[in-house]
């Protein structure tokens, strides 16, 4: 049985055995959400960067203030890892998407 949102009281003319079938015809799965764990031990970590900006984030002149972030986003072909870069003066956005293998 697939895990899904299927509740048997409800109006849904559509079968639990019929989702199922269609799931597994069409390579669909659920995912389950992972329990929140704390990977970042605060006593040992370094102190965080200055705020050079002083939340000042109004730039009149362009290449004044630059900022930054990268995340990771999970796919079914593994990691894509995105870095943002971002010229506060143009409130404009560059990324770049990669996949490291």
């Amino acid at each position: 049985m697939p895990k899904t949102n299927f509740r048997k009281n409800s109006d849904s003319p559509v079968g639990v055995n019929r989702v199922a079938r269609l799931m597994r015809a069409n390579d669909i799965a659920s995912k389950m959400a992972r329990k929140f764990v704390i990977t970042t031990n605060s006593k040992n970590t370094m102190q965080p960067a200055p705020d050079l900006l002083k939340r000042e984030f109004d730039v009149e002149r362009p290449d004044k203030a630059w900022v930054s972030d990268t995340t990771f986003i999970p796919t079914r072909q593994g990691w894509l890892y995105l870095a943002v870069i971002i010229d506060l003066s143009f409130k404009a956005c560059h990324w770049l998407g990669y996949e490291q293998q």
